[in-house]
This record gives structure tokens, C-alpha cells and sequence, in this order.
């Protein structure tokens, strides 16, 4: 049988109950839960027969708001997680009632009432540093009681945590007009110093992207993409930029780990970064097809986007779409639109300057036997350009 099964409790048995859930000797499931799912579920089914009445919803409504207020002050005093997840269903099954007050001809909808729930659910999510939905429930509570000073308060809490400076600043600014002001002065002052700081951040940050765009172009680079990873590390010497470029190589014909190289200037030529990833005869590489001077490169041409110019790169990094969280492998996705052949005398920059590359993070290079059965059916289907300007 189950021992809370009752058809109501009374005032008295209530509080006994609750008074229980504070008492460490009395059992630690309740009291040491992080959600109302641990609870088991007769003490859940318990707890909801204590709602159950004659009383219209309207008052129901107001009862879980006062059961929730004992929560949350509960709480503060316990520092427990729990009594603010406990006080905030209390709040939710008020806010249902109110819905429920809402509908029924013989009730009065208690709009105010709704509005504090909302305002007290917000603490609770505060507390639990869940700020968007303190956020939500506060702007929720204004549309009800535009003059609610704690939802503007929280709902400027919420976005100075959520670090939305203009919002913040708004509320902020709102709340110190009224007649809570003295409650919203440090606000203010933390929302104007975090917009004033975050905009500092932006113009150093634009200022920085277009800076290291303008370095990738004297490097050689005609087109940046969204880059996805083993950015072009630059670094400045005075007035002048070095830029360094990720390498790889892949060997589509053989069932073989790509080679990653670092360091690369724009001018090392392409056939010494043969020698350096094939000079040593790979472990994989029994027949020694892939010598160095036995091997065509080639660089697959995609269409791909391209930012129109610095000023659009360094505004896309500010805004967070300047970079790709694809990998390496999403650059097979899309079959290439044709294949540039790369002459092992040709230098980097001879690649970076082509008017159809798009720098997206490392260059990557295509290595084939030239002599192979397999290299001359490839070629026979592929789209093939050779790479012409050679610079020097």
C-alpha cells in the first residue's frame, strides 16, 4: 500500500510533511535531490493530492505562490539547489492555474498573480543560472504588469549575465527612471561598463581581422573563405607581416595516412615540400611509387564562398561567420569543379594567387604516381587545367 496515499491532507499534516523534508534524520531523497524526478514517485503523487479542493483555481493559483515563496526562502537559508527547483514547480503549477482561471467563466482571470509567478519563477531561474529563461519569464511579466519593478530588475540581471549589453542597458536605464531607482543604479552602471568595454573588444577585433586580411593578401592570397581550421599563422615584424601556411597531402590511390606540414612561406616551392614528406620512403609506399620526382600534385578546385573584401571578412568575425566549424574531411563533400595541376616547380604563391583559390584553412594537395594505371583513368574522367603562371 502506499503510505502517502490520502484524499486530503490537512493544514496541519502539511506542514508536518514539509517540516520533514528539513530534517536531516528524516530521510536524504527528497532533501538532497536535484530535481523533482528523483523524488519518488508516491511522495510526487502526495504532494499533488494536497492541490486538490473545492477552491476555484484562482486561489489554488495563490496557494502555490505562497508554497513557492516558503521554497525559495528556504533556499536562501539552505543554500540547496533543490528548494529553488521546488519553489519554481510550485510557481508553474500556478502559472497552469492561472491558465486554468483563465478559462473558466466562473473564475477571474488573476492576471497580476501571473505576472508575480513569472517574476518569481525568473528568481529561481537566476539562482540556477538558467538566464534565458529568467529573461523570458521577466519580459513575460512586464507584458502583464509593465510597472513590475522586480521583473525589470531580473530581467536585467538575466541579460547582464547573458552578456546582452544593449538590453541590459535598456532595462537598466527603464528601472533607474522609476520609482525603484536606487535598486538599479549599480546595474546601470555594470550594463553601460560591460557595453562600453564589449565595443572596445569589437573595434580591436575588426581591427585585428582586417589587419590579418590584409597581411594573407601580401602573402599572395586573392580570396578568403570561411576557414575551418590550420589558419594561416601571421606575425608582424615592424611594418612587415610573415605568414605562415598548413600544408597536407592526401593520396587518394593509396591506403595511406595524408602527410600534414606547418611553416610554410609562400615562396617555398612546391617540389622541396615533396622532398620533405616523401624524400623518406614511406612505410606504406613498398613499391616506392611515390618518389618525389615521380608524383603529379594536384589542387582541387570547389566552388566555395568568398568574402568580397577585408571589410566584409573582419565584419563577419565580429559577428561570429568568418570561420567553419567543418573538418578536414567536409572538403570531399562537394565534388571539385575540376583540378588544377600543380608543377612541382611552382611555388606556393603560384597556388594562393590563382583566381580560383579560396584559402579555407590548410592548402590541400592531391598526390598521384604519374606512371600508374590508376592516375591515367582518373585522368581520362577528370577535369584537368594546368596551373600556368608560374611566378619567378
Amino acid at each position: 500500500p502506499n503510505p502517502f496515499a490520502m484524499a486530503a491532507w490537512s493544514e496541519a499534516e502539511r506542514a508536518a510533511y514539509l517540516a520533514k523534508l528539513l530534517d536531516d534524520d528524516a530521510g536524504e531523497e527528497a532533501l538532497f535531490a536535484e530535481s523533482l524526478d528523483e523524488v519518488p514517485k508516491p511522495l510526487v503523487d502526495a504532494l499533488v493530492e494536497l492541490r486538490d479542493g473545492d477552491e476555484p483555481a484562482s486561489a489554488l493559483a495563490a496557494d502555490a505562490k505562497d508554497r513557492g515563496n516558503k521554497h525559495f526562502k528556504t533556499a536562501l537559508k539552505t543554500d540547496k539547489p533543490m528548494w529553488y527547483r521546488e519553489a519554481a514547480k510550485e510557481y508553474t503549477d500556478g502559472l497552469a492555474l492561472c491558465a486554468a482561471a483563465k478559462d473558466d467563466p466562473n473564475d477571474a482571470w488573476p492576471r497580476l498573480l501571473e505576472a508575480t509567478l513569472k517574476t518569481n519563477r525568473a528568481a529561481c531561474s537566476l539562482a540556477l543560472k538558467n538566464y534565458g529563461a529568467a529573461k523570458k519569464d521577466s519580459r513575460e511579466a512586464l507584458k502583464l504588469a509593465p510597472d513590475n519593478a522586480k521583473a525589470l530588475f531580473r530581467l536585467c540581471k538575466a541579460c547582464l549575465a547573458l552578456k546582452q549589453w544593449d538590453a541590459a542597458v535598456t532595462a537598466a536605464e527603464l528601472g533607474a527612471s522609476g520609482p525603484a531607482k536606487s535598486q538599479f543604479g549599480d546595474l546601470l552602471a555594470a550594463a553601460r561598463d560591460g557595453k562600453a568595454k564589449s565595443e572596445e573588444q569589437r573595434r580591436a577585433k575588426r581591427a585585428a581581422a582586417i589587419e590579418y586580411y590584409g597581411a594573407l593578401a601580401t602573402a599572395g592570397v586573392r580570396r578568403v573563405g570561411r576557414i575551418a581550421g590550420d589558419a594561416p599563422v601571421v606575425a608582424r615584424d615592424g611594418d612587415a607581416f610573415s605568414v605562415k601556411f598548413s600544408l597536407v597531402f592526401r593520396y587518394p590511390e593509396a591506403d595511406a595516412p595524408y602527410d600534414a606540414a606547418q611553416n610554410a612561406d609562400a615562396d617555398d616551392v612546391v617540389a622541396e615540400w615533396l622532398v620533405t614528406v616523401l624524400g623518406e620512403p614511406p612505410a606504406w609506399d613498398a613499391g616506392r611509387d611515390y618518389r618525389p620526382e615521380s608524383v603529379a600534385v594536384y589542387y582541387a578546385v570547389r566552388r566555395t564562398f568568398s568574402f568580397a573584401d577585408a571589410e566584409a571578412y573582419a565584419t563577419a568575425q565580429c559577428d561570429g561567420g568568418a570561420t567553419s566549424a567543418s573538418t578536414e574531411d567536409d572538403d570531399d563533400a562537394e565534388e571539385p569543379s575540376y583540378y588544377l595541376e600543380v608543377h612541382p616547380a611552382a611555388s606556393l604563391r603560384d597556388v594562393l594567387t590563382h583566381g580560383d583559390f579560396v584559402l579555407t584553412g590548410a592548402v590541400r594537395f592531391e598526390v598521384r604516381p604519374t606512371d600508374s594505371v590508376a592516375h591515367a583513368t582518373w585522368r581520362r574522367t577528370a577535369l584537368v587545367r594546368p596551373l600556368l603562371h608560374l611566378s619567378g
